[in-house]
């Protein structure tokens, strides 16, 4: 009578399969959760060059400020920023009060800078995580290197420059 079962060689060759499947499945899928991410901040930076438009349309159709003089450029935050509470009294607490209110999300973000030329969004970048995101040319995954810490004030600036270029 003959026993029901898997031999040990049988079980090794199996055990053996997976394992060379799974080392070359892993490296391949970490590389899609780094993409998604940086896809992720590009959508990110996106949606802050979009509020920033719009806050600055509505700065110009109220008069009360000169969007092309009165603010500071960029706005830069190299770390956890908070919700602003009211519009504030000067063009620039104005101009942070208005992108927050379209974009809320901005408060989420590790770090992230807005470079506003001639009264126009030029630029953005962000950091969510370690992981960057610009606009208006977004940034690659090729460009992506994990041994930077983009969160740093010099960082976001070189990002700003590739955004623009």
């Amino acid at each position: 009578m003959k026993k029901k079962g898997f031999t040990l060689i049988e079980l090794i060759v199996v055990i053996a399969i997976i394992g060379v499947l799974a080392a070359i499945l892993v490296p391949a899928m970490l590389g899609y959760v780094k993409k998604s991410k940086i896809t992720s901040a590009n959508s990110s930076a996106k949606s802050i060059y979009t509020a920033a438009q719009s806050a600055l349309t509505d700065m110009d159709t109220e008069d009360e400020y000169d969007i092309y003089n009165d603010l500071t450029s960029p706005w830069t935050e190299a770390s956890a920023f908070s919700a602003p509470t009211s519009k504030g009294t000067d063009a620039d607490s104005t101009f942070q009060y208005k992108v927050w209110t379209y974009f809320t999300d901005i408060t989420k973000l590790s770090a992230f800078s807005i470079e506003v030329t001639g009264g126009s969004c030029s630029a953005v970048a962000v950091v969510n995580g370690n992981y960057p995101g610009t606009t208006p040319k977004q940034f690659s995954v090729d460009d992506y290197d994990k041994s930077k810490t983009y969160a740093s004030t010099t960082e976001l600036a070189t990002l700003i420059s590739y955004a623009k270029s």
